[in-house]
């Protein structure tokens, strides 16, 4: 891991935890991270439906993947389609990083989100 994700990884555990357990005061349930990219991708896709084929839950972690890292300047909404899911272009290239490294850049972009949203 390069040293500048030991410093994120040190700066962020103590904030994920306190996030973890916010939520599971919430939500009577520990997070998992592909559990929220998954409704980030409802929230921001406005999805109403309740139940998904398995491509269709793909496509959802995709809107919500792409919204995280829409704040990062990743990608920007291009368009939404005749059923209103947002399609993203790319904006700019990713680095190399590993899964671990991935994991850390989900994480800040997840704290970054509902730090916005529970404003």
């Amino acid at each position: 891991m390069s040293h500048r994700f030991e410093e994120l990884d040190a700066n962020l555990s103590a904030e994920w935890h306190d996030f973890e357990v916010q939520w599971k005061k919430q939500f009577k349930k520990k997070p998992t991270v592909e559990a929220i990219i998954f409704l980030i991708g409802i929230q921001e896709g406005q999805l109403e439906q309740t139940d998904y084929a398995r491509e269709e839950k793909k496509d959802v972690m995709h809107i919500g993947i792409c919204s995280l890292l829409a704040q990062e300047g990743y990608y920007a909404v291009e368009k939404k389609d005749k059923d209103g899911w947002p399609h993203f272009k790319k904006i700019k290239e990713f680095e190399h990083l590993n899964l671990e490294e991935q994991e850390l850049i989900l994480q800040k972009n997840i704290l970054k989100y509902f730090q916005e949203k529970w404003k």
